[in-house]
């Protein structure tokens, strides 16, 4: 029962309206001070797709030429897939009506198909399919996104083939809309989309050779449909951060500006570094250009002009060892460098900090430095760095290894390299309970491996976590490992070791 004090109370409120108050006035929405200058607009359709061009070259030539850009890139690729994820194949059983028997013998023969497929997974026959998961991903990382086509090869032109399923690879540039067509509404950024903002197509340029394809019209273009019946006809991903996004951006954007000036920085150190380092000796001569000039050659001008003043000589470049000749009365000074100054390594240390927030990896991982860490801090470093790591390892089995598991499993039960259980549904009428899987990146690593191995120890005794997870955590295959250690344990029972075992 609502007492009279509560009731009055509420009647007392009832002719208030929502009409909003006035909220305390925000600095960052203010125009005052060093905020005065900061203007910011939005680009057009257009404008955004020649900006993320722009990005894309300047981070391709990050990566090839400045160390900092490749080592964050090739770190953040080989802990992410290293050599290549690898399937574990989990098919649905209890939606199929399996026995364990059955799922395992199903699942190992899905795993083979696609052990068989792997080497042939290129359609130049150049990389195996771990190789092209390196390359993609170093691809979404430098330039923002990966592109594949899958094809279907012609069988008479590559009998040796078991699949005729391969990937070819194109570099993400050769995407973009012709210029004839640069005025649909349609078209983003070589896109093809539908009302809903679903890509219908993809136009790829075959620009003539030694051209580059920014002007060319349609006619230098392919259309790759999106879709080829239920299967992918590309095979396009990036990392989805904006909304409306078709296009992927390098991880190096945020702070490509850091990784530029510090390159030049340290370019203009060396030099400095290299001039006093060359030392030039100075002699005195009364004819200072005939004695730097090299017999047999004609008679250098005079060293003094026509008032009998010594021409001055201006020695622009010099190189180790040498040896400089001036006029008399001209004195020379010796080099000194006080290059890089006291705060140089401060100064490099803080850039290089920020680079490294930037793609969301520790300053350890960017700069493999872990000469100021302890074991807690190099932990704490690299656990912060697996945490990135796994997400982009869940992000491309989810968006490459998936899909390509997905066509390859579908040609091998066509091949019959496996089949459907008896009285278990069809393939085609139950795909995904077919095609689940499980993929396992290269291992995490120990720090301190006493402490960690205990930490496992304790959290299998405790339930915490399973045998699986552990193996699966050290780049393993669960499953494998516990059909070797039962062999190793039968071996040994044989040869009289079970003590030891």
């Amino acid at each position: 029962m609502i007492s009279p004090l509560v009731r009055s109370r509420a009647v007392a409120f009832r002719g208030v309206r929502s009409r909003g108050f006035g909220r305390v006035r925000s600095v960052a929405g203010r125009h005052e001070d060093i905020l005065s200058n900061w203007n910011t607009g939005r680009a057009t359709r257009d404008g955004e797709a020649r900006e993320r061009e722009v990005i894309a070259r300047r981070a391709e030539e990050l990566v090839d030429n400045d160390p900092n850009a490749a080592s964050v890139i090739d770190s953040m690729t080989v802990n992410i897939v290293g050599g290549g994820l690898r399937p574990q194949a989990k098919v649905d059983r209890k939606r199929l009506g399996l026995t364990e028997d059955q799922a395992e013998e199903l699942q190992d023969a899905q795993e083979k198909a696609w052990l068989r497929w792997c080497p042939e997974a290129h359609a130049g026959g150049r990389a195996f399919f771990g190789d092209m998961q390196f390359q993609s991903l170093h691809s979404v990382l430098a330039k923002g996104e990966f592109f594949y086509l899958p094809r279907m090869l012609d069988e008479a032109r590559y009998p040796e083939r078991i699949f005729s399923l391969a990937l070819q690879d194109v570099h993400p540039a050769r995407l973009s809309t012709p210029v004839d067509m640069r005025q649909r509404e349609d078209m983003v950024d070589g896109i093809e989309i539908n009302d809903d903002g679903r890509a219908v197509a993809y136009w790829i340029c075959n620009p003539p050779k030694d051209q580059y394809g920014e002007f060319l019209s349609s006619s230098h273009y392919v259309r790759i449909p999106a879709r080829i019946g239920h299967r992918p006809g590309v095979l396009h991903g990036y990392r989805y951060t904006r909304e409306e996004q078709f296009r992927g951006r390098s991880v190096l954007a945020p702070a490509m500006k850091f990784y530029r000036l510090l390159g030049k920085s340290v370019d203009y150190e060396l030099i400095g570094q290299i001039m006093a380092a060359s030392m030039p000796v100075f002699i005195a001569s009364q004819n200072p250009m005939g004695a730097a000039m090299p017999m047999g050659q004609p008679d250098p001008p005079s060293p003094y002009d026509e008032s009998g003043q010594p021409n001055p000589l201006y020695h622009r470049t010099y190189s180790p060892g040498t040896v400089l000749y001036g006029a008399p009365g001209e004195r020379p000074y010796i080099l000194e460098s006080n290059r890089p100054g006291n705060n140089f390594q401060a100064f490099a240390h803080l850039i290089m900090r920020a680079m490294a927030a930037a793609t969301g990896m520790p300053y350890e991982v960017l700069a493999k430095d872990f000469s100021q860490t302890n074991y807690s801090s190099a932990r704490a470093a690299l656990l912060e760095a697996w945490r990135v790591f796994m997400v982009y390892r869940s992000w491309a089995g989810a968006h490459f290894c998936q899909i390509t598991w997905n066509m390859v499993q579908e040609e091998a039960y066509l091949r019959g390299l496996w089949s459907v259980p008896a009285g278990a549904p069809d393939f085609y009428d139950d795909p995904f309970a077919y095609l689940g899987v499980r993929w396992i990146g290269p291992a995490r690593g120990y720090i301190d491996p006493v402490k960690e191995i205990l930490a496992y120890v304790k959290g299998l005794e405790n339930n915490i976590f399973t045998h699986a997870d552990v193996v699966a955590e050290q780049g393993g295959d669960g499953q494998e490992v516990a059909e070797t250690r039962a062999r190793e344990r039968r071996r040994d029972r044989d040869l009289g070791l079970e003590a030891i075992s």
